[in-house]
C-alpha cells in the first residue's frame, strides 16, 4: 500500500491503439517514454516544432543520395556532382523555415555543399545499388517473434548484400568502440532483410567534412535481442507504463525537446497539462 501511494499514475494510454513500432521510436522510448507518448499517442499535432540545423543537413543529403543511387542502378553512373550538390542545396534551402540554425543560414548552406560533394566523392563511387530497390527502401516486418509489425525505411542496399545507413555526424560523435555493434537500427534492418553485413557512411559535419566509414555483422542471436527489446516496449505500452528521461539526460531541456514546455517531467513539472493524467 505504501510502495502504491509512492507511484504516481502516468498517461492514460487506454484509447490508443498501437498497430506497429519503428526504430525511431524504439530509441525514443528508451530514452523518455514521455517524449515517445507526446510524439506518437498523446492525440494532438505537437511534432511540427522546428528542428536543428544539423537534422537539415543530413536531410539534404539522403534526398541527394536517394536521387542519385536511383538513377545510378539504371545507368550505374548516377547524378553528375553538380547535380547532385544542388540538389542537398535546394532541400536545405526548402527546410530553412521550419529549422533553427545554431550558425548563419548561409553557412549551413554552404557546409551542405560540402558535405554533399565529399559524399558524392567517396560514397557515390564506392556504392553499386541493389538491382532490386536500392534506396530508401521501405519495409514492414513482421514474424512470430514480434508482437507487432515493425516499420521502417533503408537508406541503401548495395549490390553485394551490404546495409547501408548514412550519416552525417559531429566529429565527437563519432561511433565508439562498441557502438556499431550495439547500433539498433542496423540490427532492426538486418532483422527486416536478413542481411547480415551492415554498414554505416558517415560524412562529419565540420568545416571541412571527412568521409568516414565503417561496417560490422550481425547474426541471428542479435536479430532476437532486438524483438525481445521492440517486445518490452510494447508490453510497457499497453501497461500504460512510461519512464520520464534518466535524471541529468542532456536532452531533457528546453533546447533539445520540443515537448518540454508542457511535459509533466519538463518545464511543467509543477503544472501538468489538463487531462495528462486521471
Amino acid at each position: 500500500m505504501w510502495r502504491d501511494e509512492l507511484i504516481e499514475p502516468g498517461p492514460d494510454l487506454s484509447k490508443f491503439e498501437l498497430d506497429h513500432v519503428s526504430v525511431s521510436q524504439l530509441r525514443t522510448f528508451l530514452m523518455c517514454g514521455y517524449r515517445w507518448y507526446f510524439d506518437n499517442a498523446a492525440g494532438e499535432d505537437r511534432t511540427n516544432a522546428p528542428g536543428w540545423s544539423a537534422r537539415l543537413r543530413g536531410t539534404a543529403l539522403d534526398k541527394a543520395a536517394t536521387a542519385h543511387f536511383d538513377l545510378k542502378r539504371e545507368d550505374h553512373r548516377g547524378l553528375p556532382m553538380a547535380q547532385f550538390v544542388d540538389l542537398a542545396v535546394e532541400t536545405h534551402r526548402e527546410g530553412e523555415d521550419m529549422t533553427n540554425f545554431e550558425m548563419a543560414e548561409a553557412e549551413s548552406r554552404d557546409r551542405t555543399a560540402k558535405i554533399a560533394r565529399e559524399y558524392r566523392s567517396f560514397f557515390g563511387e564506392l556504392f553499386q545499388p541493389w538491382a532490386d530497390q536500392a534506396a530508401q527502401q521501405k519495409f514492414k516486418y513482421q514474424d512470430d517473434g514480434l508482437l507487432l509489425p515493425v516499420h521502417g525505411i533503408i537508406d541503401l542496399r548495395t549490390a553485394d548484400k551490404v546495409i547501408v545507413d548514412n550519416k552525417v555526424k559531429a566529429k565527437k560523435n563519432l561511433p565508439k568502440a562498441g557502438e556499431l555493434e550495439a547500433d539498433l537500427q542496423l540490427t532492426t534492418y538486418s532483422m527486416a532483410t536478413g542481411w547480415t553485413h551492415v554498414a554505416l557512411a558517415v560524412i562529419t559535419d565540420e568545416r571541412d567534412p571527412q568521409a568516414q566509414y565503417y561496417e560490422t555483422d550481425r547474426n541471428p542471436a542479435q536479430w532476437a535481442g532486438i524483438k525481445e527489446r521492440y517486445n518490452q516496449m510494447i508490453r510497457s505500452i499497453r501497461a500504460g507504463i512510461l519512464h520520464p528521461a534518466p535524471e541529468k539526460s542532456w536532452y531533457c531541456c528546453d533546447k533539445w525537446c520540443s515537448h518540454w514546455s508542457y511535459c509533466p517531467h519538463g518545464g511543467a513539472m509543477d503544472a501538468p497539462i489538463p487531462g495528462m493524467y486521471e
